[in-house]
């Protein structure tokens, strides 16, 4: 599963990551270890603009490895620059980011938020794209992550409510999703289809008032 499980229709073009074009050279910065989950040993952190291009290859294994999970596509990620890609990380301020569990230098694991700008939506927000690399899967991450990113999301004035939305067929997320607290108030039929076969996904919501 997508560690916890993909955020479903992800909602990652909303919140500005569409995508990257790679280019030669490491961006990942050097980092302390600093969280445990289990035997391993990491740190859990935003991801910042010299992260772009790491963020991207992380994104791109998600896509490869659980495409049901996720609205965007492998062809959809290629479609922007790493540099676009920075700058919209650097963009986004306390509204919008994207957590990231790092093994060393690597990173394994995300999780993105974004608030709604529209002034009669801005009291809420989006959980997008949660994701763990298969090897390092079974340590908890998916359930760190996002619960990082709604304890940081919690922090921003007005705020009412998260919502995110979950493939029918991942079963871990949506049982990770609802120990974080979040309830099913909807479910979209078809909404996600690769090839000609589709899956509903389920709509949720996480109340913080």
């Amino acid at each position: 599963m997508a560690a916890g499980g993909g955020a479903g229709k992800d909602e990652a073009e909303s919140a500005g990551f569409a995508g990257v074009k790679t280019r030669s050279g490491d961006s990942r910065a050097g980092l302390k270890p600093r969280a445990y989950s289990g035997d391993l040993v990491m740190e859990i952190r935003r991801f910042g603009v010299r992260d772009a291009e790491a963020l991207w290859r992380l994104r791109m294994i998600a896509l490869q490895t659980d495409p049901w999970s996720f609205a965007e596509s492998v062809e959809e990620l290629r479609q922007i620059s790493v540099e676009e890609y920075g700058r919209r990380i650097g963009s986004g301020g306390d509204s919008s980011f994207v957590i990231g569990a790092f093994e060393g230098d690597v990173p394994v694991g995300m999780c993105g938020f974004y608030r709604e700008t529209l002034v009669k939506r801005r009291h809420k927000g989006h959980l997008w794209g949660v994701f763990v690399a298969p090897a390092a899967r079974g340590k908890r991450l998916g359930f760190m992550l996002a619960a990082r990113a709604i304890e940081t999301a919690r922090t921003l004035p007005d705020l009412k409510s998260i919502q995110l939305t979950v493939s029918v067929t991942q079963d871990a997320a949506r049982g990770l999703y609802r120990k974080l607290g979040f309830r099913i108030f909807g479910i979209e039929p078809r909404a996600l289809g690769i090839g000609g076969k589709f899956v509903d996904e389920e709509q949720m919501v996480l109340d913080l008032g």
